[in-house]
């Protein structure tokens, strides 16, 4: 009997020291007491500190972009890929040209033949310009030089006309008016030797053409040596004249030189 109130002392005794030691080791589930242990749904820090959120990973590659300087696309990609120009404002083709305008045969072959012929004067750029404006759609030298000749004509008589106003005016001085006047005198004779350059020309008769034209050039130099003559520091009054007269006796006589008959 005292043995069996030992055996149950001694189960007594264990199960209190078994159930105490049950109910220290039981901890609620949402105790800190197990939050040193991993937990598979939580994502492990990362090595700098920063919690980093889930990943998930794509379905298709479609699905994940991917930026040019982190991941360089294939060389086969970029060779397949499209050029791109930079002229592609430009268009293909450029616009048909405006259609050029019919030269007349005429015409340019009158520009051709007064080009050559003043281009052996000594004033080519005169001879240009005071012939031309006077041809028809004729260009033989013979014709150039007879409208060159009628131009030192008209210029001529302006010149004579001009001399005998200015020795008539009653403000000039009396000496220079006879200068004048007789600057009116080698002009008519200039005038003379002119016409008959002309009919020279008509009979085909170059050397006569040649005096009568050289005739003339000494007429138009004989008022301009007398106005010096008279007032050798001061302006000449028919000087302008004068030089345009002997120019455009002097071309007279290079297109002249160049007729062979």
């Amino acid at each position: 009997m005292e043995l069996d109130s030992r055996l149950v002392l001694i189960v007594s005794l264990s199960s209190f020291f078994f159930f105490n030691s049950a109910e220290t080791l039981c901890v609620p589930r949402n105790s800190t007491y197990l939050s040193g242990i991993p937990n598979p749904s939580i994502t492990a820090p990362s090595p700098t500190g920063l919690s980093q959120s889930p990943v998930s990973l794509p379905n298709s590659p479609t699905q994940q972009p991917t930026s040019p300087a982190s991941s360089p696309a294939p060389a086969e990609e970029l060779a397949a890929a499209p050029k791109i120009s930079t002229i592609s404002s430009v268009p293909a083709t450029s616009p048909a040209p405006a259609p050029l305008k019919p030269v007349n045969p005429i015409s340019g072959l009158v520009d051709r033949t007064i080009n050559n012929a003043c281009h052996e004067t000594e004033y080519p750029d005169l001879c240009f310009s005071t012939i031309k404006p006077f041809l028809n759609g004729v260009a033989d030298l013979e014709t150039i030089l007879d409208e060159e000749i009628q131009v030192c004509k008209n210029g001529t008589l302006a010149a004579s006309a001009d001399a005998l106003k200015r020795a008539q005016d009653p403000n000039t001085d009396p000496d220079m008016a006879s200068v004048l006047k007789d600057c009116n005198d080698s002009y008519k004779d200039a005038l003379d030797n002119l016409k008959q350059a002309e009919d020279a020309m008509k009979a085909r008769d170059i050397g006569t053409v040649n005096t009568m034209l050289s005739a003339a050039m000494t007429d138009i130099g004989d008022c301009d040596d007398e106005t010096t003559e008279m007032q050798p520091d001061q302006p000449q009054p028919m000087s302008h004249e004068d030089a345009t007269l002997t120019h455009l006796t002097s071309n007279c006589l290079a297109i002249a030189s160049l007729i062979k008959w």
